[in-house]
Parts: C-alpha cells; structure tokens; sequence
C-alpha cells in the first residue's frame, strides 16, 4: 500500500468513528424525544424548553394548548417546544366531588401564606443576627489591632519620663535666649 491510500482509508475510519460516536447517538435521541412529543395526550403534564409547567388541555396538529398556575392561564405552544413529559395522564380527570370547595382552598392558601409570612420573619431574625454577629467580630478586631498598641506606647511613655526635661526643654542651639525665653511678637522678624 501506498502513502496515498493510506491517508484515504484513514479519513474514511475518522468519518466511520464520527457517524457511530456522534451523528448516530444524536439522531436516536432525537427520534426518542419526537415519539415522546408526539405521544404528548390531553391530562399529560409537561415542562417546555423555556422552564413552563403545564397541563395539557387540547392538542392539535403542531400545537398544544396548556393550562398553567393556579389561575388555570391557558395557552397555545408549539410541539417542539416540549422539554420533557413530567407525568402521564393514566386515570381520568377527578370527579367535581373530590375537587377542594373554595372554601377549603381559601383556607389552604390562608395557611400558606401565614406559613410564608412566618418563613420571612425567622429569615430576616436571622439574616439581623447574622449582620450583629459580623458587627461584633469587626470591633473585636479593631480593638485587638489598637490594643497590640498599647505596650509600645507605655514603653515610649516610660522613655519620654526618663529622659525629662532633658529632651523637652532643651533650647535649641541657633535662638539666643531673648527669642527662647520671650514670646514672638508678629511683627519682629527671625532671621536665621
């Protein structure tokens, strides 16, 4: 064999690697995920490729229509835009007897929204504590880094009564003793 088929029958192998490793295992999925789309009834629950969740309500050739939220919102989507089927509809839908009374559901939703209300306070209760706590190790912080102060400026303090007048009251050589010991009047001027 020559250099020239050699090359050929290695970019067949490469495309003959690429057909099984990637375009096949693609195109079963998408034959999966059309039968699924395809198979989608009235009652099926779904998930669309944009995060919705609904209840199919009717379907049609290239569309569905889906009931979301507790409003009960109908509207219209593509098939394509069905992401996954959450769960099948296998039992007809309820019968109006065992469909909560608005009473009950008011009741309900009174009690999630107390629960929420109580949720939020415990929240905040925390997040305030949390922010006091940061609060409290920021000063405690603050007060460590004065107070590693404080022994040095004992030890300079000490230093400085040592020494006396010998440092603070020292006149300095270049004033005559009329300068030193007078005040200085605005309008007498040094020249040194």
């Amino acid at each position: 064999m020559n250099q020239s088929t050699m090359s050929i029958l290695m970019l067949v192998l490469i495309i003959v690697v690429m057909y099984f490793l990637l375009i096949r295992p693609q195109k079963k999925k998408e034959k999966a995920i059309n039968e699924m789309r395809n198979a989608i009834k009235a009652g099926d629950e779904i998930v669309t490729i944009g995060g919705i969740c609904g209840k199919i309500v009717k379907t049609k050739d290239e569309s569905l229509v889906i009931q979301v939220g507790a409003d009960k919102v109908k509207f219209e989507i593509m098939r394509w835009a069905v992401s996954k089927v959450v769960s099948e509809s296998s039992a007809p839908a309820p019968a109006p007897a065992t469909i909560l009374r608005t009473t009950e559901r008011r009741e309900s939703i009174g009690g999630k929204i107390a629960e929420l209300e109580l949720r939020l306070r415990e929240d905040k209760r925390t997040a305030i504590v949390e922010k006091i706590l940061l609060k409290n190790t920021v000063k405690q912080q603050k007060h460590l880094r004065l107070s590693s102060w404080f022994p040095f400026l004992q030890r300079l303090i000490e230093l400085l009564r040592s020494y006396g007048k010998s440092i603070l009251h020292n006149n300095p050589a270049r004033f005559s003793k009329v300068y030193a010991t007078q005040h200085l009047k605005p309008a007498r001027k040094i020249r040194l």
